[in-house]
Order: C-alpha cells, then sequence, then structure tokens
C-alpha cells in the first residue's frame, strides 16, 4: 500500500472516531440533563413521606423510568441515524412456514415419494379437459425413428415423467384458486391467490424448461435442415409441433428449387469479361502472336580427337 493511501485510510478512520466520540459525549450530556430535571422534581415534592403514599411513588418513579429511557432511546435514534447501516440487518425476510410442513416437506425432499403414493397423488388430480397443455408434449413419430440410441429415450420418459407430476401439481393448485376466485371476500384472500399464482407460474415455467431441454437432447440426431425448423417451431400436443414433417418437407423443396435455379442461372449467363484483350494474348485478335515452340537442348557430343577431326573435315567439304 502506498504512503498517500495509508494517509487516506488514517484520515478517514480519525474522521469516524470523532465523529463517534462526540455522539457519545452528547449522549452523555442529554442523560446528565434529564437525571437533573428528575433531581429537581424529586425535591419539589420532599415534604410528601414515603410511608403515607407507597404505591403512589413507585408507579410514579416508574413513569419517570419510562420516560427517561424513551427520551434516551429517541436521542439514540437521532444519532446512530447518522452512522452507516446495519450491515447484519436482512430486509425482507421471508414468512417462517408451519413446524408441520416442514417436517413432512423436509422428508419428501430428502427422500422422495414411493412410486405408490405418488400414483395416489396423481390419480387425485388429475388435468382437466380444458388445459391440455398440463400434459407433457408427445414427441412426434418421425423424430422418434431417429433415435437409435436407448438412452435418449429412456431420458425423454424420464422427463415426460416429470412433467407429468407437475401438471398434476398445477391441478391441485387450480382447485382452492377457483374458490378463491369465485368467492365474495375478495380483499381477504387477495395475498392467497397472489402466493398461490406465482407458484403456478413457477411451475408453469419448470414444464417448459424441461420441454426445451427435451428438445436439446435429441437435436444432434437431426439434420441441419430439422434442427432449423425446429428453432422457430411453437410447443403444443406435440414436442415440435403438429406439423412438423410437413413444414421439414416443405423447406426441402424450398432449398431444392433454389439450389437448381442457381445452377441454370450459371450456366445460361456466363459472366462477361470486363476488359478488353491485350494484343498479342487473344487468337481472334489480328496481330495474333504463336506462342514459341519448345525446343529441346541438344546434350553435348563428347568424341575422342580422330572423330572430332573428322567431323570437321566433313563440314568444311560441305560448305564448299
Amino acid at each position: 500500500m502506498s504512503k498517500r493511501s495509508r494517509n487516506v485510510l488514517t484520515t478517514d478512520t480519525g474522521i469516524k472516531k470523532a465523529r463517534y466520540e462526540g455522539i457519545l459525549e452528547e449522549l452523555d450530556r442529554l442523560r446528565e440533563k434529564i437525571l437533573a430535571e428528575n433531581s429537581e422534581d424529586e425535591r419539589s415534592v420532599e415534604d410528601m413521606s414515603d410511608r403515607e403514599f407507597p404505591a403512589e411513588e413507585s408507579e410514579r418513579e416508574n413513569r419517570e423510568g419510562e420516560t427517561v429511557a424513551k427520551e434516551i432511546s429517541e436521542a439514540t435514534k437521532e444519532y446512530v441515524a447518522l452512522l452507516e447501516a446495519d450491515p447484519t440487518a436482512h430486509a425482507n425476510l421471508p414468512e417462517d412456514i408451519h413446524g408441520e410442513l416442514v417436517v413432512r416437506w423436509s422428508t419428501y425432499l430428502k427422500k422422495g415419494l414411493t412410486k405408490e403414493q405418488r400414483a395416489d397423488i396423481m390419480d387425485k388430480y388429475p388435468v382437466p379437459e380444458n388445459c391440455s397443455s398440463l400434459k407433457p408434449p408427445a414427441l412426434n413419430m418421425e423424430v422418434n425413428a431417429c433415435l437409435n440410441e436407448k438412452t435418449i429415450r429412456q431420458d425423454d420418459k424420464f422427463l415426460i415423467s416429470l412433467q407429468e407430476q407437475i401438471g398434476c401439481s398445477l391441478s391441485a393448485l387450480a382447485r382452492p384458486m377457483n374458490k378463491l376466485i369465485e368467492s365474495s371476500h375478495k380483499e381477504e384472500t387477495k395475498d392467497t391467490i397472489a402466493a398461490l399464482g406465482d407458484a403456478s407460474q413457477l411451475l408453469c415455467n419448470v414444464h417448459h424448461a424441461i420441454s426445451l431441454s427435451r428438445k436439446f437432447h435429441i437435436s444432434p440426431f437431426l439434420n441441419q435442415n430439422c434442427r432449423k425448423v425446429m428453432e422457430g417451431r411453437e410447443i403444443d400436443e406435440f414436442l415440435l409441433g403438429k406439423n412438423f414433417f410437413e413444414e421439414v418437407k416443405t423447406n426441402q423443396a424450398v432449398l431444392k428449387a433454389k439450389n437448381e435455379l442457381k445452377a441454370q442461372t450459371q450456366k445460361a449467363l456466363p459472366r462477361p469479361s470486363s476488359s478488353r484483350p491485350v494484343p498479342g494474348t487473344s487468337r481472334t485478335y489480328l496481330n495474333y502472336r504463336r506462342p514459341a515452340t519448345f525446343v529441346r537442348k541438344r546434350e553435348p557430343n563428347y568424341m575422342n580427337p580422330n572423330q572430332l577431326k573428322n567431323s570437321q573435315q566433313r563440314r568444311a567439304n560441305i560448305s564448299r
């Protein structure tokens, strides 16, 4: 730490310490003032006998003590307000859950429910017919045929079972919510309806998140065209949409026509040259220069002196 930083910290510490000492001194002064006023009141009633009014005297002392404590408390709050906020204070503390609920919920969260318990509860709250979205979306038949690995299918079935439990939970929450909404005591049940509504929103979000997770796990088994179509599809009674296969075929036909049209355009309309031919480089130009032919270089002929002399004589005779 630099010298300048140490000086700044020392200065801040000194300021806070001086402020704190000033607050303590002011509290002491205020306490002495209140005690002095009480002592004057006591001297004014010294002629009254303690034996005659013991109950009244005790009650008066209690009232005076409460007054002094109240005045000191109010003065303390005024000076404490100058300090920073209490770092140990927690705002918006949640309301405690009833002890009976804590015991049962803790056990269910740690150990879970048995298969029989889960089945009995789900049978009590079937999904209503007017809200089929609570049911888990079914996997499209075409996509199910593409899943070769058995593990992927098992994982999808497990996620479907979780969505079924969430759907029954929302169905159970809907029963008291229906009664509260139709109730005539709207103001008294407003907080209850709000709490149940928040719980139902979170459960619906978890249901939707599981559907997205199912789509993510099956996407590697589909081609690029199917994945592109799957991204824009809305979830309904089927995971990838009701008319997913028809839309995939339509998209493939569009891509095929696009590629065919692009190929025909390239053959029918060749790209024109943007520059004029340079003289001597184009065959259609009048001054076209024929490229030079390749002449193979002869290797040197190594002959003995007699052969070389005879060869020179023959060349001389030919030249004559």
